[in-house]
């Protein structure tokens, strides 16, 4: 049986919450599953986003020239499947599918991918049109918030912006977007 991912909107953004993220925020207070996704649909991306600003700049830019617009978030749970050597999410428990699989569907769609799942082996992946953010190890607010993991924003023709070489990575942005 394959299941899919949940999609919640709002006018920003496009949440695809797996089925075992939110059978793990259902409570008995919660209504329906309406809620639970409108709930989701909320994601403090502008937290993040508040606290690297340089990384604003290269994520409006882009979208700008690519005509894009809104964000696509993956709510799921991450691991690293080592028979096949890729970074994985979890749809349920029995059921995983590759980051960059859900990476590659939805390239294009949107100016910022935030891929919010832990990434246990540190695993890279690309785009060709979406800026992407991803963690570098075990996903949390509360980690990301103590400076144990750390979110690092891929841009497409540039790869990894790198905090001490954004300024001449932003120029080669420009040069390659005219």
């Amino acid at each position: 049986m394959v299941t899919k991912l949940i999609k919640a909107s709002n006018k920003e953004t496009d949440v695809f919450i797996a089925p075992q993220i939110l059978s793990e925020i259902v409570t008995e207070d919660m209504v329906s599953e309406e809620l639970t996704k409108s709930y989701m649909a909320q994601f403090p991306l502008d937290n993040i986003l508040e606290s690297l600003p340089s990384y604003r700049k290269f994520i409006d830019f882009n979208a700008q020239k690519r005509n894009l617009s809104k964000t696509g978030l993956l709510c799921a749970h991450g691991s690293y499947d080592y028979d096949v050597g890729q970074w994985e999410y979890n749809i349920t428990y029995e059921e995983r599918k590759p980051v960059q699989s859900w990476i590659n569907r939805n390239d294009g769609k949107y100016s910022l991918l935030f891929v919010n799942c832990c990434n246990t082996n540190h695993q890279e992946i690309s785009s060709k049109k979406s800026a992407v953010l991803v963690p570098d190890a075990n996903y949390s607010h509360a980690g990301r918030d103590s400076g144990s993991v750390h979110v690092e924003l891929y841009v497409p023709k540039i790869g990894y912006v790198d905090h001490y070489c954004e300024k001449a990575q932003f120029e080669d942005l420009q040069k390659l977007l005219k």
